[in-house]
């Protein structure tokens, strides 16, 4: 029963390894933890501006290929797809497989979600598309994760003070902007410190 919940759930926000690592775990996904984790969140900046000028099939092509693009990434650098608002998508690293290098993950994908998303704007420019540049925050620390809702709706989501301040950050951030807060900061490697200082 556990599993079938997984795959019917999980199937389209995490990686095919990621389910896979899930199901052999065998956790009950509904079951409320509280540990450290990281968030990230990705928006397109002046979206709902160029959407009135636009036609309903163009919005949804450029919605769809930006968000189709970010989810891979994400997914490709072990997030699992919390949920998406509109242009917006919100990304954790670290739940419901927890990895102790979680923000480096969202680092990475934050890095790759930039590069990619700049050539793709190459490409709408190209062919007539608006120019719109995306904006990212990053925020690391405890958070409560586990199912949420109604018996008639749910979400597997992560809920707490740091899940507000990635929000926060990503509307702060400029177009090719990645804001991080101070404790996703401390806990990557040594490596990363060097690049992002």
């Amino acid at each position: 029963s556990e599993q079938k919940k997984i795959q019917t759930y999980f199937e389209k926000f995490i990686s095919p390894e990621l389910l896979k690592q899930m199901k052999e775990q065998d956790r009950d996904i509904a079951f409320p933890e509280r540990y450290e984790l990281t968030i990230l969140f990705v928006d397109l900046r002046g979206f709902s501006t160029a959407s009135e000028t636009l036609s309903p099939e163009d919005i949804r092509s450029i919605l769809n290929e930006y968000i189709e693009n970010m989810i891979n990434i994400a997914m490709k650098y072990k997030g699992t797809i919390d949920k998406i608002v509109g242009d917006g998508v919100m990304v954790l690293f670290g739940a419901p497989l927890f990895f102790p290098n979680h923000s480096d993950l969202a680092i990475q994908s934050s890095i790759e979600m930039l590069y990619l998303h700049a050539k793709m704007m190459d490409d709408w420019k190209k062919r007539g598309k608006p120019f719109l540049n995306i904006g990212i925050g990053i925020s690391t620390g405890q958070m409560v994760v586990g199912e949420v809702g109604s018996k008639l709706r749910s979400n597997y989501t992560a809920i707490g003070h740091f899940v507000n301040v990635a929000s926060r950050l990503c509307s702060m951030a400029v177009g090719g902007e990645v804001m991080l807060n101070a404790r996703c900061f401390e806990s990557t490697s040594a490596e990363f410190k060097a690049i992002l200082k």
